[in-house]
């Protein structure tokens, strides 16, 4: 006999054809969380919701969390009904902290979501007590252009993320969209990743508040480093004096060109990073993510041509007694312009990524005996004396290098971190044995040739703290599978990636 067909699949209910009464009835049936999740989700039911006032309050708000714990809201794709938001609102807002705005796009007006002025409703309502926002892939040019008022109305709020779709027309600080940013005065976390603006130049403005603390600003999409195309660039112009910013502790520069905004008297070709950058007196933490460190074009076609024409400034040195985190990534810096890290004494953190050229390790680096944390990347093809000797470091990252072998030496003692991958090493480096009784991460993916023995297992099997080994893409022969088979057997609590 055949197997019996598959039953038909019942068809979706129509709710909204359903009476105020029947829904009431149907909402009694359910249970709290389940109702929530109907409401949320079904569109058909919300419509017949419409008509059944008395079991609004009831299907609107989430059962799952207290009221006085409901301190994070997040909206990711979709805003429910105003009717919804209302009712939540009205039982949480008062207890809202935290409001998490995602991939609000125009597809979520049409299904019947609220739209920007349902939006500035919702912010005007947790105004008084809200602290944290953040616009992920959000449209909000009009909503801040249209709504200035709402948004100079958050005076509670510490920390504001700002991020744009990739198709849509470029923020600056600079722009009148964003001059509600200096009325906010506890504002203490700001980050603006913006497309590029074509129609002007982003701005770096002085009227940031002065409670700041945090300010990370980020071009989004085109091409990577500072050139779009030809002779084209993206620009942050900074302000001549930012002396208002002295709170200032962690700032964050991606994917621009520094631009000075010009002073009374300045050579016009001069090329420099602008000093106001340097006068940051409570400055700790400094990321330099794909900058050139120039003012004006015209700028060589290719970015291999930026060697020595945007210098790492000598100023740099001025923030030595307060710079804890040093990274320049993607940087174009000559050797002896990194000469200046060698009075950087209180650096804890530095990374170092050049992928243009080899990477350059200055002699400098091994007077930096207090850094825990290292990492350089592209160009090495072997450890650097330099740091052979900095004993406290407690992170390393050599990865996308060239090695092939560890340098023995006091750096490894305290490793706690060590991040290889995409090397060339064809068997585990030995002489990572010293940190047996300090690491817990150890990370060799994309070494190729890399194969796994039985002494190397043994030797895995003596470190004392180790919870997690990341080796996917070694070698595929069948004595290295079978040893780290082994290994997971005998170490079962190992987080082991292969």
């Amino acid at each position: 006999m055949g197997s019996p067909s598959k039953a038909k699949k019942k068809p979706a209910p129509v709710f909204h054809e359903l009476s105020a009464d029947l829904l009431e009835r149907i909402a009694l049936l359910l249970n709290p969380r389940d109702r929530y999740k109907l409401n949320l989700v079904c569109r058909a039911w919300r419509e017949g919701l419409v008509a059944a006032r008395a079991v609004w309050e009831c299907v609107a708000i989430d059962p799952r969390k207290k009221a006085s714990t409901n301190r994070r809201v997040r909206f990711n794709k979709h805003l429910p009904t105003a009717e919804a938001l209302g009712a939540y609102f009205a039982t949480y807002g008062r207890h809202c902290r935290t409001l998490h705005l995602g991939h609000l796009d125009a597809a979520s007006e049409q299904e019947g979501c609220i739209g920007e002025d349902g939006l500035a409703a919702l912010l005007q309502q947790v105004a008084p007590r809200l602290q944290q926002l953040v616009f992920n892939q959000c449209r909000i040019q009009s909503l801040l252009l249209q709504h200035a008022p709402v948004m100079r109305s958050l005076a509670q709020l510490t920390s504001l993320h700002i991020m744009l779709p990739l198709d849509q027309r470029g923020l600056s600080l600079g722009a009148p969209e964003t001059a509600f940013v200096s009325c906010l005065t506890r504002l203490e976390d700001l980050a603006l990743a913006s497309p590029w603006r074509e129609e002007g130049e982003h701005f770096l403005p002085a009227s940031l508040p002065p409670s700041l603390r945090s300010l990370q600003l980020a071009r989004l999409g085109g091409e990577r480093g500072v050139y779009r195309g030809a002779g084209d660039v993206y620009a942050l112009t900074v302000a001549s004096s930012l002396a208002g910013l002295s709170a200032l502790q962690h700032l964050v520069l991606s994917d621009c060109l520094l631009m000075e905004q010009e002073p009374l008297g300045e050579i016009p070709d001069q090329l420099r990073m602008p000093p106001a950058l340097f006068l940051l007196p409570s400055i700790t933490s400094l990321t330099l993510n794909d900058v050139g460190l120039g003012r004006l074009p015209p700028l060589p076609a290719q970015p291999a041509q930026l060697q020595g024409l945007y210098p790492l400034p000598r100023e740099l040195r001025q923030l030595a007694p307060s710079l804890r985190e040093l990274a320049l990534l993607q940087h174009c810096c000559a050797p002896e312009e990194l000469a200046v890290l060698s009075e950087m004494s209180c650096l804890t953190a530095l990374s170092l990524t050049a992928r243009l050229r080899p990477a350059a390790v200055p002699d400098a680096l091994s007077t930096l005996t207090g850094l825990r944390q290292l990492k350089i990347s592209h160009g090495l093809s072997q450890v650097p004396p330099a740091i052979v000797g900095l004993s406290a470091l407690t992170l390393l990252d050599l990865s996308y290098n060239a090695l092939h072998s560890l340098r023995p030496g006091a750096y490894l003692k305290r490793l706690v971190a060590v991040n290889l991958r995409a090397n060339q090493f064809t068997r585990f480096p030995t002489q990572l044995k010293v940190a047996r009784h300090t690491a817990q991460e150890l990370h060799l993916p994309q070494n190729d040739a890399m194969e796994i023995s039985e002494r190397d297992v043994e030797q895995l099997l003596s470190f004392e703290c180790l919870k997690q080994l990341t080796i996917f893409g070694a070698s595929e022969e069948r004595s290295t599978q079978r040893c780290l088979a082994a290994l997971q057997k005998a170490m079962p609590w190992l987080l082991l990636d292969v």
